[in-house]
């Protein structure tokens, strides 16, 4: 689950998605693994560094993923390409 970034009143510019729920954003456990997967081809260490962003470490109770701005500027280029 992400949260897209924008104000919280914002739309997502998107088509009505069983994946999202106003900037909520669920991406089943399968096809994020998947994708992970490719990714892992392409270079492993920034994929590495996304299945991390992908569960809290361990005995983090809020459940929540703390990354730097340039973290996840990295991680989000890496997506794009």
């Amino acid at each position: 689950m992400f949260v897209a970034p924008g104000a919280e009143t914002e739309p997502l510019p998107l088509v009505g998605s069983p994946w999202h729920d106003e900037r909520w954003v669920t991406i089943p456990r399968e096809h994020w693994h998947l994708i992970l997967d490719f990714a892992d081809h392409l270079d492993a260490e920034k994929t590495e560094k996304l299945r991390s962003f992908s569960y809290a470490a361990d005995g983090n109770s809020s459940d929540h993923i703390r990354a730097s701005p340039e973290e996840l500027e990295s991680s989000l280029q890496f997506l794009d390409a």
